[in-house]
């Protein structure tokens, strides 16, 4: 008889989770104050589709959820950012590398 056990892992090992590779990762940027900026997080999986959420300083940011983030240079959107690559049949997820917005420093006028 075959336990429990080897079924459970013969059925996991049947639905391999698929690899996730990244064709653009988000690049580290210095942007001046009130200026547009974009991250980019493009990834391709071995089979099924993808999805993309975006986080910031470790929190999620919603209705974030395309390859572009799309943001203005404010205070608040100075910091650390990464997306999280997911395939859409759930069995597969990629952490991107973390860039990071940080603000141009305009030259003091004298």
């Amino acid at each position: 008889t075959v336990s429990v056990s080897a079924k459970i892992r013969d059925a996991f090992e049947e639905k391999k989770a698929p690899i996730i590779h990244f064709t653009k990762q988000p690049r580290s940027r210095a942007v001046e104050k009130e200026k547009p900026f974009s991250l980019v997080c493009k990834a391709i999986a071995s089979s099924g589709g993808v999805s993309f959420q975006w986080y910031k300083d470790g929190h999620m940011l919603l209705e974030q959820q395309k390859e572009i983030l799309d943001g203005v240079a404010t205070l608040d959107s100075f910091g650390s950012y990464y997306c999280v690559v997911k395939t859409t049949n759930a069995y597969g997820c990629a952490l991107s590398e973390t860039a990071r917005v940080c603000m141009l420093e305009q030259p003091v006028q004298t």
